[in-house]
């Protein structure tokens, strides 16, 4: 169980912004724009007070950033 608080927000966002700044080469285009997305939502969400809308969308772009299939 997680604690669903701004902290926690802030805690995946800076997550989510190490990842999207330094992203390996074999993340998609695609990916990163989704993750970006992903990311921008997440924030927008926590900072209306829509935390755990935000912690799900912030969640969903590390999953994406950690787990994106290699280019072919």
């Amino acid at each position: 169980m997680t604690s669903e608080n701004a902290e926690y927000c802030a805690r995946l966002r800076k997550n989510v912004d190490a990842r999207l700044a330094a992203p390996p080469a074999a993340i998609p285009l695609g990916t990163m724009e989704d993750a970006r997305h992903l990311r921008a939502q997440g924030d927008l969400l926590c900072t209306q007070g829509h935390v755990r809308a935000g912690i799900e969308r912030l969640r969903r772009a590390l999953v994406l950033l950690k787990h994106a299939p290699e280019p072919r």
